[in-house]
């Protein structure tokens, strides 16, 4: 058997990625395996602190496969995820305080939106699983070895970094369950962590957490939260445009909430660079879902969406009133059943009540005739007597 080098291991790694972002999904998990497989045969450690790299790859791709299924934020598609993230390369994303490059293998995320949610399988469900083990497996090892650190007065940022990476996937998984709460609380893991070594008013990383915070807000279909929604999407858009004004060489401007913005910087020019390109791009979509937000909520501020809340909410609860007296009414089955019986001898009784009142009426009328007969006997039967009583006048 030829011996493994790690130079070996990453380039299939790579070529895995590439798999994966051409389609070729089934083959990119397949290689990834592999991948796992040399990586544990040459750090000897399952546990390994560079092991969670190769954790946090294979799960990424798991993550995807089934983001390939459902769209995982809901109506948001995924090329306008995509531009949010910023994601790149690992080769070349820069940390913007001390230029250290960030080796987690982050995977392009690329796919077509699907707009209908299909019901989970049994697939789906095994793929959710292994995701989430080897993400869970790469947090433990992360956070290990910052703990480490932390107690030798050593920090890297990169693991720190890759730590941020693992809880946004985490929370990707959160969503693909509907588990809104837990979402949330692994982006705000995210967001804690991603502040320790980035650049609060430009850095890309922190401005896609607060993004992924305001949907997986709106999406968590709580009353009232357009507002918190609104407040984490202004915070991306003003660290999105302090970055675009770094690369255009100009003084950051404060971004405030309005209904509508002047769009005009935006406009692609020659003098544009890819990056600036891309930044804008990503900018007027963001804008777009400033507005649209600030007009959901201004709506439930009004009177007429309030009583219109108000008549829904009390049809819901006599609708709900119905169903529990149905549910009352369906668990009497016997008591039903007892009174039907009992209506059915009632019903009996009176017929039997009827036949023998029929029956009866030869046998009243017969007492009645007999005393008839015996009073016109008696009457015929006169003594003789009374008659020659009668005194005749001539």
């Amino acid at each position: 058997m030829d011996q493994i080098d790690i130079e070996t291991i990453n380039q299939q790694a790579r070529k895995a990625k590439e798999l994966f972002n051409e389609g070729k999904h089934n083959e990119a998990e397949s290689m990834m395996q592999g991948v796992m497989q040399q990586a544990l045969t040459y750090y000897k450690d399952e546990l390994a602190v560079e092991m969670a790299e190769y954790y946090y790859m294979y799960g990424t791709i798991i993550v995807l496969k089934l983001s390939e299924h459902q769209d995982v934020f809901g109506q948001r598609t995924r090329e306008a995820e995509n531009n949010a993230l910023a994601v790149q390369d690992p080769e070349y994303t820069q940390s913007d305080n001390d230029g250290e490059q960030i080796e987690d293998g982050d995977i392009e995320e690329e796919h077509k939106v699907q707009d209908n949610k299909p019901t989970e399988n049994i697939e789906d469900l095994d793929d959710f699983h292994i995701a989430w083990e080897n993400l869970e497996v790469a947090r433990v090892i992360l956070e290990k070895e910052i703990s480490i650190q932390k107690n030798k007065d050593i920090q890297e940022f990169k693991y720190i970094r890759n730590l941020a990476k693992v809880y946004i996937k985490l929370a990707e998984l959160d969503q693909w369950r509907d588990k809104f709460d837990d979402a949330q609380e692994n982006l705000l893991k995210s967001l804690q962590l991603r502040l320790q070594c980035e650049n609060p008013e430009i850095s890309r990383d922190i401005a896609e957490t607060y993004f992924f915070l305001g949907n997986v807000t709106l999406y968590n279909y709580k009353e009232g939260k357009e507002e918190e929604a609104l407040n984490y999407y202004l915070k991306a858009l003003q660290i999105l445009e302090n970055h675009l004004c770094k690369l255009q060489n100009k003084e950051f401007k404060q971004i405030i909430l309005q209904d509508t913005y002047d769009r005009e910087h935006l406009k692609l020019s020659f003098l544009d660079n890819d990056d600036s390109k891309e930044l804008k791009q990503v900018l007027s979509m963001l804008y777009d879902k400033v507005e649209d937000t600030n007009i959901a909520w201004k709506e439930i501020q009004t009177d007429e969406w309030k009583k219109a809340r108000e008549e829904m909410l009390n049809k819901a609860q006599i609708m709900q009133q119905q169903q529990v007296q149905q549910q009352q009414f369906t668990s009497q089955p016997i008591q039903e059943e007892r009174q039907i019986i009992q209506l059915g001898n009632f019903g009996n009784a009176r017929r039997r009540i009827e036949v023998v009142e029929k029956q009866q009426q030869p046998q009243q009328q017969q007492p009645q005739q007999q005393q008839q007969q015996q009073q016109q006997q008696q009457a015929e039967e006169l003594p003789q007597e009374e008659a020659s009583k009668k005194v005749k006048i001539d």
